[in-house]
């Protein structure tokens, strides 16, 4: 019963961070929503935790096809006036860096969660107790518990790049 209820939290946790990799990985690669550039126009700052100051930077955004301009765009991060900042816009007032890099971050989370989900969660919820170190086990568990180590190997990868590029 106990390792039942460990290996629904790991599904529930593998399923969120699927579904976050999933909902931000796209937008960060620039496969959707509207990729242009923000042009800082100028920052501000407030008084923050621990004496320092946190940024707050304002700029117009274009997106690559011209069809609109929007702005004020706001930014919670330091930029320097007339700095170009590459975003991927995702709906109103929604914006995502686009850059390769931080892709990458965002497909690392995604796999790791596919690695939670096929490698721990499922076998721990679908196999037998007397399964579990024989080699009567089902093909098809053989098959997921390969498929999360595969995620999880790719998640090892991607972020391992996403670390040493950033």
């Amino acid at each position: 019963m106990r390792s039942r209820i460990g290996s629904l939290l790991l599904l529930l946790l593998g399923l969120f961070l699927c579904a976050l990799g999933a909902l931000k990985a796209p937008y960060a690669a620039g496969w959707a929503g509207d990729p242009g550039t923000l042009t800082v126009r100028y920052c501000r700052y407030t008084p923050g935790d621990r004496g320092t100051d946190r940024p707050h930077c304002y700029g117009d955004f274009a997106p690559d096809d011209g069809s609109y301009a929007e702005g004020p765009v706001h930014l919670d991060e330091k930029h320097d006036v007339g700095e170009k900042v590459r975003l991927s816009r995702k709906g109103a007032a929604s914006y995502q860096h686009l850059a390769p890099t931080v892709a990458l971050g965002w497909f690392s989370l995604l796999l790791g969660g596919v690695a939670c989900v096929f490698r721990w969660a499922l076998p721990g919820l679908l196999v037998d107790t007397r399964w579990a170190d024989s080699d009567r086990r089902p093909q098809r568990l053989v098959r997921l518990q390969r498929l999360g180590g595969f995620a999880f190997w790719g998640a090892i990868l991607c972020f391992g790049i996403f670390i040493a590029l950033d």
